[in-house]
């Protein structure tokens, strides 16, 4: 019988700590791995005012308890996508030094895309896709960039999209092996995606995504659609060194506009666009339950 647990974690650059505890048992394993590469065994003398994170069950509903408040779910994949992005902010907390994109990172072996656009716009289906044709993703929602290299950092974060979305690449009741499916959610465990150890990258493109009647994918200045987005900071961190930042990647990468409506036809746009050699990694299809 599964118990509640205290999970822990270092921080994104090993300055703090977190602690989860996870008093939904049947939660337990989806969100126990969640972020593995920054788990450990438990906490240090030193991290007596840890991060605490709280799942739990009240009133019927699900309850999440964290640094930025309260938050209720009726449907179990719903509460585990909650504990997944306050256990992000969390462990994102001390990581001031680097430029945050609400994006999706995914490499080719070499450098990398980054696949840009506000929620719903398919950042984690288009990841996913390129996932199962070979690519490596480096992140999933969540981009961080070294302002003085304009290097990709990886930040291994479990790959989540909408159960819905996998009729979309034809897949129907087939899930990529070490998935996990949750309602609504699937999720692709970050060690199957990564598929060995993560490098910062370079940035190939950006790729800004849009919904649209069709799929098009035309050029663009980078550098002018960069200045609209928001980017969040972490630390007091002042935007104009990430606009610094984001000004001198502009310059150096193209950029490019996606307008997506079909996602198989927008997933054989970014491969024409920027095409790949061997595979970086391979995910095995398998049945549910196989």
């Amino acid at each position: 019988m599964t118990v509640p647990q205290t999970l822990h974690y270092r921080d994104y650059i090993g300055c703090g700590g977190v602690a989860l505890h996870v008093a939904v048992p049947e939660l337990l394993p989806i969100v126990g791995r969640f972020y593995p590469a920054y788990r450990k065994r438990g906490p240090e003398p030193r991290e007596a005012r840890a991060v605490l994170i709280c799942l739990e069950r009240e009133n019927g509903s699900y309850k999440l308890t964290g640094p930025s408040g309260d938050w209720y779910a009726d449907q179990a994949g719903e509460a585990a996508a909650l504990c997944e992005a306050e256990l992000t902010d969390a462990l994102l907390a001390h990581a001031s030094r680097y430029v945050y994109l609400h994006a999706a990172a995914v490499s080719d072996g070499g450098a990398c895309l980054v696949l840009i656009g506000d929620s719903g716009t398919g950042k984690s289906v288009l990841t996913f896709g390129l996932l199962l044709r070979g690519r490596q993703p480096l992140s999933d929602e969540v981009v961080l960039i070294d302002p003085s290299s304009g290097r990709i950092e990886p930040f291994r974060r479990s790959i989540r999209v909408h159960r819905q979305a996998l009729s979309r690449f034809g897949l129907g009741e087939e899930l990529p092996e070490g998935a996990q499916l949750i309602e609504p959610y699937l999720w692709v465990h970050p060690d199957v995606a990564a598929r060995g150890r993560l490098q910062p990258h370079g940035v190939r493109a950006f790729v800004f995504l849009e919904h649209g009647r069709r799929t098009q994918l035309k050029r663009l200045w980078a550098s002018r659609t960069l200045q609209g987005l928001m980017v969040g900071r972490f630390g007091g961190l002042e935007a104009v060194r990430d606009f610094e930042c984001l000004s001198r990647l502009a310059g150096e990468v193209p950029g490019y506009r996606l307008t997506v409506r079909r996602f198989p036809e927008a997933l054989a746009e970014l491969q024409r666009a920027f095409p790949v050699g061997e595979p970086a990694c391979g995910v095995r299809l398998c049945r549910e339950g196989s």
